[in-house]
């Protein structure tokens, strides 16, 4: 029950080329050709040990050309100067014959010249050459430092490259905690998407994180998580709703994050996770499945929700499961309404018939019964039927009994998923009486008859009871109080007195358990409370009479056979009508404050105490089972 609001290096290699003795010589003569020493021969005598230590022997050697022989080097610091030494001969008519004559009557007769040979007292090493290769270590220092430069600079640019990125992503992660609810907690794991955003991934597949959709059950009063290989993980549940989706707007509200207010999905869930909630609630509407209603754009930054998707109903519906399952946290469907005009209390009107009520559980089971959406544990089969009665002999079920309904809707959504949980509500309302105590039901408590005039679906284990319990806010009971005086409008309590503690919790035991929690002595199906809380912090009584009742009931739930519960709500548009027994007054709270982005600091102490809850875990990923090829 709830009203709300609209809101690589190259590399150089230097190549020398090796001579013997005789090419040397080759070499010398090559230059006396030429009248000159080029420069590789200087280069090469001056690569000679020093004339005193070797000694000089002249030999004759043909020569074509005559040309000045080089004399024996005295010190090799440069070009040397050469000497000729020959013999002219002159012959005239006397019988005389000169040199020149002489060549010309014997052409072959070769000129001599004298070549200066060394010899070398040992053989020479790379060390006595001082020529060109004093110049090498100067190449390869200049290839040093050119290749320490690139290098450098490289480096620089990367290093250079490296904090500006860091710069980027300090910016990031800083508008990241802006948007983050600023409950104090470090989150164990942020997501940073390809493109160096933080906390808002363009979509949730890209995190390869595979689960397998567990055969979720309900048996010996507790809720189970079944993997295919039969592994059992028992899980209770401390969950939470979150509406929008049953309204005309179609959205989960809150995802309009902006300068002043306003979250994304990635933080809602964060924020569940690091308070270990495990579960949400989510409202649904029956016609906007149907139609697959587009969601009002204008609730959502899309800049901030960048794997929302709000093409359709559908789609946004499958967006937020993504979303949330990347916590581990599941979701409970629940078919809140009909329409978008309000709450109803059966599956079936004037605008909606039992058939279309079926077709939008088969489109829901057709479209999320997978791995893909592992974290859908079933479907809440009707918020508040307070229109039916239970079982035939009911006089309410002359309009709808909610017992066959029950049946067929559970049945139906098992024909088309055999995983997933049915919860079953309380039908119409009644008056009691145990004890000294009168009371009446709350919309969605009453299973009295449950074990008398049970529902029995055609799939085992697979029935979860789902009560409603509230407190004032939501309607004064006099229960709660003592010495009652009702208003003359009938708008509350125009006097009472508050209860001590131990009364208090002794009307809160008895009404829980005769409406629904004597279900849990019977050891067959879990009971997970649908809706509980509503006011907390706004509890204007002096003595804090509705703070008390919520604290109350959490305890009520820690009790063998109950399974935890979904507290109503984490926004704060949720309105309720009594701040106090004796004053009616419009008055909203949530689990989050009215910017979405700070926690109800009381509030949220309160529902830490569903932290002691036997089994409470994360609800299993169990790896998807490798297909037989």
């Amino acid at each position: 029950m709830h009203q709300h609001g609209a809101p690589q290096d190259d590399e150089v290699t230097i190549f020398r080329s090796g001579r013997t003795d005789e090419d040397r010589d080759d070499s010398l003569t090559q230059s006396e050709r030429s009248g000159s020493i080029t420069q590789p021969d200087a280069f090469r005598r001056a690569s000679l040990p020093r004339e005193s230590q070797r000694g000089s022997v002249l030999m004759a050697r043909p020569s074509n050309v005559f040309n000045p022989m080089p004399s024996s080097p005295s010190r090799f610091s440069g070009r040397q100067s050469t000497y000729v030494h020959h013999h002219q001969f002159s012959m005239h008519d006397d019988g005389s014959t000169s040199t020149e004559d002489m060549d010309t009557l014997n052409p072959s007769k070769e000129k001599m010249k004298l070549v200066n040979i060394a010899t070398l007292e040992r053989p020479e090493a790379q060390r006595d050459y001082r020529g060109q290769l004093r110049r090498w270590p100067g190449m390869l220092l200049l290839g040093v430092v050119v290749a320490t430069a690139v290098v450098a600079i490289s480096l620089g640019a990367r290093q250079s490259y490296n904090a500006s990125l860091q710069r980027r992503q300090d910016v990031l992660v800083r508008e990241q905690r802006r948007r983050a609810i600023q409950d104090g907690l470090v989150d164990d794991s942020v997501l940073v998407d390809a493109d160096g955003k933080v906390g808002n991934p363009m979509t949730y597949d890209s995190t390869g994180r595979k689960c397998q959709l567990p055969d979720y059950q309900s048996k010996n009063g507790r809720v189970y998580a079944v993997a295919a290989n039969g592994t059992e993980v028992t899980v209770a549940i401390k969950g939470t709703n979150w509406f929008g989706m049953e309204t005309g707007h179609a959205i989960p509200f809150g995802l309009w994050e902006n300068d002043q207010n306003g979250t994304t999905v990635y933080e809602v869930a964060a924020f569940l996770h690091r308070h270990k909630f495990n579960s949400i609630r989510l409202p649904l509407c029956a016609q906007s499945i149907l139609k697959n209603t587009a969601p009002d754009k204008r609730l959502i930054n899309l800049d901030t929700n960048r794997a929302i998707n709000i093409k359709g109903y559908m789609e946004l519906l499958k967006s937020v499961l993504k979303a949330l399952a990347y916590r581990d946290i599941t979701v409970l469907l629940s078919m809140h309404t009909l329409t978008t005009k309000g709450a109803t209390g059966s599956w079936f009107n004037a605008d909606v018939s039992e058939d279309d009520f079926l077709k939008a559980i088969d489109m829901l089971t057709s479209e999320l019964c997978s791995d893909e959406y592992w974290n859908v544990i079933g479907i809440d089969l009707k918020n508040e039927p307070n229109d039916c009665g239970w079982g035939p002999s009911d006089k309410a079920s002359a309009k709808c009994d909610w017992v066959a309904g029950a049946k067929l809707i559970g049945d139906r959504m098992h024909a088309g998923c055999k995983n997933w949980l049915a919860f079953v509500e309380g039908s119409a309302s009644m008056g009691h009486t145990v004890g000294k105590i009168t009371y009446f039901d709350w919309w969605g408590g009453r299973l009295q008859d449950a074990d008398t005039v049970p529902v029995t679906l055609k799939t085992q284990d697979k029935l979860v009871w789902s009560p409603h319990y509230y407190s004032t806010a939501v309607a004064p009971q006099p229960y709660f109080y003592d010495n009652v005086v009702r208003a003359a409008d009938g708008q509350g309590y125009a006097s009472y007195t508050e209860l001590p503690d131990d009364t208090l919790k002794t009307n809160i035991h008895i009404t829980m358990e005769h409406m629904f929690g004597y279900l849990r002595e019977k050891r067959k199906y879990a009971i997970v409370v649908g809706e509980f809380g509503g006011l907390y912090t706004k509890d204007e009584h002096p003595q804090y009479t509705i703070r008390r009742t919520v604290d109350f009931t959490i305890q009520e739930m820690m009790l063998d056979g109950y399974s935890g519960g979904y507290m109503w709500c984490i926004n704060p548009e949720s309105a309720y009508d009594f701040p106090s027994a004796g004053r009616k007054a419009f008055t909203s709270e949530g689990l989050l404050l009215d910017d979405w982005l700070t926690p109800n600091k009381l509030f949220m102490e309160a529902m830490a105490k569903m932290n002691a809850l036997p089994n409470l875990r994360p609800f299993p990923c169990f790896a998807p089972e490798k297909k037989k090829p």
